[in-house]
Formats: structure tokens, sequence, C-alpha cells
């Protein structure tokens, strides 16, 4: 069987290398390369630390607006499938390069395979979550890595015959690369890092960086952590910081270094070499580690979580939230103030008791017990004495 397999960004590398392997094996397979993501940090390092062949076509779209990247990807995606003829395009993921594939060949007559199909974030306003959805209603086989995945498509009135749940590949890639990573990634040498002394953090959604609020609030939490932040920079937020007149903050703040490969990022992501931080996994995927302890708190819509629990959970998230704020408030009055001083000062100003801010003694607080005094009250109606229920007069 001829198959035709498109990758163009680096999830989709990831994705595409563990899939390829088995393909290769029975079929024959012809790698397209869209060059949406096209810089060797971006791109080449992926396939060489992979060992990904070397594509066949290489379209050479690069960066532009979301509708001129997707037209540009659609016209010369169509002269590849007109001279190969493949009989499946297969496709990953949700990107741009996704989108423009599928639309070629619903237009052609190659089956399209969806891998990674069935996922929603629940919120059009992602192209992600656009590309996902109008590739998945054109797709001829699906491929779902959730049970979950599977149950979206159904009520979305797919075919059933149509789905298979075949896992996540992503599970398969990250399994090889940390073998890989620890006899061969020499990232945390080069950094200078050893266990638990730093925190790695990924910004690159558009929904983070295109707004100059949101960007600057992440950035400032960054900035607060208690441990060094070693922050990869994606290019498009690189050129948002920029522009928002914060590189220079940022770069005093964190570790700045430029995009590193998928062993490299696996090595540093090692549960034993740091923490976490803005680690896109969309919708509901499950996460190796959290097998056995539920999906994140997070994703509770998508992961499918009863309504009960995930009320319980956002309850959980503010009230820690609201103590780590508290927390964080009292400890930067403690540094600003740490004699006291300036309490002191607003009290005098304020000329009142320092026990109460309108001078009015604080009123003690009620007594636990059931009666403030030895004497138990008269009740209203008997005039007898009135004892605490379960227990006797006598």
């Amino acid at each position: 069987m001829r198959v035709v397999s498109v990758v163009g960004a680096r999830p989709q590398f990831v994705k595409a290398f563990p899939v390829s392997r088995a393909l290769r094996e029975r079929h024959e397979e012809i790698l397209v390369h869209t060059g949406q993501h096209y810089s060797r940090t971006m791109s080449d390092v992926f396939f060489e630390e992979l060992d990904i062949p070397t594509p066949e076509y290489d379209l050479g779209v690069g960066s532009d607006s979301q509708g001129r990247q997707t037209g540009a990807m659609v016209s010369r995606f169509g002269e590849v499938v007109e001279r190969e003829s493949p009989d499946v395009i297969v496709v990953y993921g949700d990107t741009n390069s996704t989108l423009a594939s599928a639309i070629v060949a619903a237009k052609t007559d190659p089956r399209l395979a969806h891998v990674e199909a069935g996922l929603r974030s629940y919120n059009r306003s992602m192209p992600e979550e656009i590309n996902r959805v109008l590739t998945d209603h054109v797709s001829d086989l699906l491929f779902a890595p959730t049970q979950r995945g599977v149950e979206n498509l159904r009520k979305e009135g797919i075919d059933e015959a149509m789905v298979h749940r075949t896992g996540d590949v992503m599970y398969d890639a990250i399994q090889w690369a940390r073998c890989r990573a620890a006899e061969r990634s020499t990232v945390l040498d080069d950094l200078g890092l050893a266990t638990d002394e730093y925190v790695l953090a990924t910004i690159h959604r558009a929904g983070n960086t295109d707004d100059p609020h949101r960007l600057e609030s992440i950035m400032a939490a960054l900035c607060d952590a208690d441990r060094e932040v070693v922050f990869p920079v994606h290019p498009g937020t690189n050129e948002r910081l920029a522009e928002c007149g914060l590189r220079e903050t940022v770069a005093e703040c964190l570790t700045l270094i430029d995009p590193v490969g998928y062993v490299d990022f696996v090595a540093l992501c090692h549960p034993s070499r740091g923490d976490r931080v803005g680690r896109d996994r969309r919708c509901g995927l499950e996460h190796p580690r959290r097998r056995g302890r539920g999906r994140h708190p997070t994703r509770t819509r998508a992961a499918g979580l009863a309504p009960r629990k995930a009320r319980t959970l956002r309850r959980r998230r503010r009230r820690r939230a609201d103590r780590l704020g508290y927390r964080e408030r009292r400890e930067r009055r403690a540094r600003r103030d740490p004699d006291g001083e300036r309490g002191d000062r607003w009290l005098s100003s304020r000329s009142v008791s320092p026990t109460t801010s309108t001078g009015r003694t604080k009123p003690t607080r009620r007594s636990t017990t059931r009666w403030p005094s030895a004497t138990p009250p008269i009740s209203p109606r008997s005039g007898q004495a009135t004892t605490p229920t379960g227990s006797s007069s006598r």
C-alpha cells in the first residue's frame, strides 16, 4: 500500500517517528514536510535525534498568516498527491498542516487517516480546535488515543466503524526518548543543572502570547518562583516579549535558552530532574505518570469527569490559590517592613486601638461549649432548667 505521511510542526515529528517505523516495515511510505516549522532548532534537530527518514518532499511554506499559510499548503500538497497517487494520506494532530492535508484528501481519491483523532478542548476560539474538528469530519480512518476521544466522535455522529482506539503514540515516543536521553543527552551538564534545582517552562500558545496582559502575568509568576526557571523560548514567544518590552526584564529573572530537541527536552522533563510548568498537553490526554491517579484537574471537562467532581476540584484549586496568594502577600510585606514600623505608623496616624480598625474592643469568640457557664439556662416555657441533648438532669 502506498502511504503519504504529512508532518510540519514539532509535535508531528514526535508523533510520526514511531508510526513511520511501523509503516515502513510493511508498506511504502512517502514523507512530506510542509515547512510550517523550518529552522534547525524547530525542525532539523528532530529528524536527526529521532532517526526520521529524510522527507521525499519539503514544501517550504514557512511562516505566514493562518489563511495564507494553509492556502499555500493546500496548493503545494495537492500537486504532490497528483504526482504520487497514494492510497492513504496520514495526518497527525491539529496544526495547519493537518487541516491543509485533510482538505486535499477530501477533494481527491486517497483515504484520509487521522492520528490523534477525537480530542476536544471545547474552545472554538483556538485555531487547533477548528483544525481537529474539521479534519475528523472528513477522515475515513480515525485513530483515537483515549476512550473519551471515541465518545466525542460518536456524539458528533461519526460512524463507529471508522473509529479505532489505538492509545497515544506520544507515550511510545517518550518511552524511547527516555532511554536515549539517559545515554546521549548532555543538556543538564551544559546548563549546570542538578536534581530539583530548577523549574522548566514552555509558553507558546497563541492564547497566552497574543494577549500582552496575560503574557506579562505569566512572566511575573515565573520571575517570582523560588527556584531557577529554565525557559526554552519559542521564536514566536520571543517576538511577543520584545514587542511588549519584557525581553530584557525576563532575561534578568529567568534562564533563557534556545529551543531544544525532543531528547534534550525529555531529559529536562525527567521526573527526578525538576518540575514542569506549562507543557501543553491538551484535550484530556492521560499522562503516563498520572496513570492510576486520575486525569489532570484542569482538564475536567475534556477528561469526562462527573460535574460534582469537577466542581470539587475547582473549589480546591481556588482555595489553594487563595492560600498561596495570602502567603505571598504576607512574605512581601515582611520583606518590605521587617520590624513592623509601617503598621505602627499607620495605626498612630489613625488614632485608633490596634485591636480593631474601628477602635472598638474586639469581641471575644463565643464559647465552643453548649453553655457559657456552669448554670444551665431556664426554659422559657416550663421554667425548668434545660440540659444538652443526650445528657441527663439527674
